[in-house]
């Protein structure tokens, strides 16, 4: 991914998805949004980073943060983890080196500032895992994601609530040809960079935009205001 871009989104492997959840999960993709492609040794991706950082940014007390170290260390998640000791005798942050994996798929990087519950923050992963590239929606049921998370319906259904509360996914009711009501459809809102420019001027000015669907997305509201976009192209989807 371009420096430019690592702001935006973060680019997580599918398996931690299977193997993680809840706290653990959040701190593991804290991990892999620091990954540098270009610090790496033959075991992984090498990381430096203090507790007390990884906490701040994850909304989780220190001895959380400790619990899920240790939990991604277990599931070989965290292949190593050191401190070295300098030469005043104080030990250094600890080093991290990350588990290589060949699927990714992308998450919105702001998304610790939305303080998202250990239940949430699964549920929008595994949301963000399944949805398609173009349109940013999913086939799956709630049902599914029921079995997918191993969680109760209901639990799913308040936890989707909030999260559709929050402005990270957008439900779409959906109708069969006979009009009753079928399975919702929901859209994980993506954040993207794109060039806006007004038609009566030369200048570019950036600016970060938010897609929700083609159906109603940031280039049909600004062509209704006599304006057009040059985007750039999606980032997401699973590999």
């Amino acid at each position: 991914m371009p420096s430019s871009e690592r702001r935006i989104n973060m680019k997580i492997p599918n398996a931690i998805l299977t193997q993680t959840k809840g706290n653990a999960l959040k701190v593991a993709c804290k991990l892999y949004s620091l990954v540098n492609e270009n610090r790496k040794s033959r075991n992984g991706y090498e990381i430096c980073v203090k507790q007390s950082t990884l906490s701040k940014a994850c909304g989780l007390s220190v001895s959380t943060v400790k619990r899920a170290l240790s939990e991604l260390a277990e599931k070989n998640i965290i292949v190593n983890r050191y401190r070295t000791t300098r030469e005043n005798g104080h030990q250094s942050s600890y080093h991290y080196t990350m588990a290589f994996f060949n699927k990714f798929f992308y998450m919105r990087y702001d998304v610790f500032s939305y303080a998202l519950t250990a239940q949430e923050f699964t549920l929008y992963a595994a949301m963000c895992k399944l949805r398609t590239n173009t349109i940013n929606s999913f086939y799956q049921s709630l049902n599914d994601l029921s079995r997918i998370l191993n969680a109760d319906k209901s639990d799913i259904c308040r936890t989707c609530s909030r999260l559709i509360e929050k402005g990270l996914i957008v439900k779409q009711l959906k109708r069969t040809k006979l009009g009753d009501y079928t399975d919702n459809t929901y859209f994980v809102v993506v954040r993207l960079r794109g060039t806006i420019k007004k038609k009566r001027r030369s200048r570019c000015h950036h600016k970060f935009t938010y897609i929700i669907s083609p159906k109603f997305d940031y280039v049909n509201s600004c062509r209704r205001k006599s304006m057009h976009i040059c985007s750039e192209s999606f980032i997401g989807g699973s590999g």
